[in-house]
């Protein structure tokens, strides 16, 4: 790649301007000392600019010249022959890995290596809060019965018929009144706080699968091989010919 071309760090895709700020097109790569720039409405064909003509480069990725627009469609930079392009610039992105890239041809001495790319998906989990539950507790009322057994005296009353003489002594004929006490049992009653039940409350993980599809990309090898000539050809049309 020339010296130049690495100071300024020429990105595919960059737009080219003239000095009169007018868009000349887009680099599609680099060759030796020359910008390749894109065929367009402007250009009926592809354009090489030396890199010595250029003027500025700025943070954006546009590149300007130091030559007006006229002057660059003028200056005859359509003629240069056109070799094997450096599309491997400094500071490509990974997205140009995927941008069209120029035609080359072959010569006998070649040797091509093309990289046929793919995208693959993969999946990474994050974790997120997803609410919470609520606990809570409060307090109800509620009415309740208990049967509870009470003792309580009575008075049991029996009457006998006897004939007998009555004892010396004994107090007749005398009114008096007999107070028998009784007793009895009263219910109250009282409260007591007891645990009744108790609630544990765990976190577990559970595992579940979530499938999600995303769309990838990848690059398809097309070979036309309408114009080759296989050996066997070739030696048939010899045979005819001797």
């Amino acid at each position: 790649m020339n010296r130049a071309s690495q100071e300024y760090q020429f990105r595919q895709g960059d737009e080219v301007y003239s000095t009169d700020g007018e868009k000349i097109g887009k680099l599609t790569g680099v060759e030796g000392a020359y910008l390749v720039i894109e065929k367009g409405w402007l250009f009926p064909t592809e354009y090489h600019v030396p890199v010595s003509a250029v003027q500025s480069y700025g943070d954006d990725g546009s590149i300007y010249l130091t030559v007006t627009k006229e002057q660059a469609l003028s200056s005859g930079w359509d003629t240069i022959d056109a070799g094997g392009y450096d599309t491997t610039m400094s500071g490509a992105s990974s997205d140009d890995v995927w941008a069209d890239e120029p035609s080359r041809t072959a010569t006998d001495s070649d040797h091509l290596i093309v990289p046929v790319h793919e995208e693959e998906l993969t999946a990474t989990t994050r974790e997120r809060s997803a609410g919470e539950v609520r606990v809570s507790k409060h307090v109800v009322e509620e009415d309740r019965t208990l049967d509870v057994p009470v003792m309580e005296e009575h008075v049991s009353i029996t009457r006998r018929v006897v004939d007998r003489d009555a004892t010396t002594g004994e107090d007749v004929f005398r009114e008096e009144t007999i107070d028998v006490p009784l007793r009895t049992e009263d219910v109250s009653l009282e409260k007591r706080t007891r645990v009744s039940e108790e609630i544990e409350i765990d976190k577990k993980q559970v595992q579940r699968t979530e499938r999600v599809t995303g769309t990838v990309r990848k690059e398809v090898v097309d070979v036309d091989d309408s114009t080759v000539v296989s050996e066997g050809s070739d030696w048939e049309s010899n045979e005819r010919t001797s």
